[in-house]
């Protein structure tokens, strides 16, 4: 072929890709090919495409298999370690939720505001708090009918 040809970038980059995952077409292969003898600077994406293809493969025999991966949150010492990771957490922003709640009614009673802003504000966080336990009621009957529960990803 004579001149450069011009190819939609979108299309090179399809053909690019099925190159890279050896999913490409004879029809294909040649018209890459044909491109890339006039595009030095495509053949170099594409030899760059297809290394880190060949690394990112070779990574995964390095990771954990799966299996491990199960075993691992089975373990009796796992669930212990972040069971008591979740009850320190709950306990401390309990407390620290407690403590700024009894400052925040302490100022709250104390402070000289109208009786309308008082109410509203007391509706306001009364009702906010009566819909987020219905949420976390129905989120914990719901759970308990949940088909998916069990699935393992």
């Amino acid at each position: 072929m004579t001149g450069k040809m011009k190819m939609p970038e979108e299309r090179l980059q399809q053909l690019l890709m099925k190159q890279v995952d050896g999913e490409i077409s004879d029809s294909e292969r040649r018209e890459l090919e044909d491109y890339l003898a006039d595009h030095p600077e495509v053949r170099r994406e594409l030899s760059i495409y297809s290394t880190i293809k060949k690394e990112t493969a070779e990574m995964k025999e390095y990771l954990m298999p799966e299996m491990a991966w199960e075993d691992f949150w089975k373990s009796s010492y796992n669930k212990i370690e972040r069971s008591l990771g979740w009850i320190f957490l709950s306990i401390g922003m309990i407390l620290l939720w407690g403590f700024s709640g009894y400052e925040m009614i302490r100022e709250f009673f104390g402070a000289d505001m109208p009786f309308a802003v008082r109410w509203g504000i007391i509706s306001l966080w009364t009702g906010g708090g009566i819909l987020l336990l219905s949420v976390i009621r129905e989120r914990l009957a719901v759970r308990k009918h949940d088909k998916y529960r069990k699935v393992q990803r």
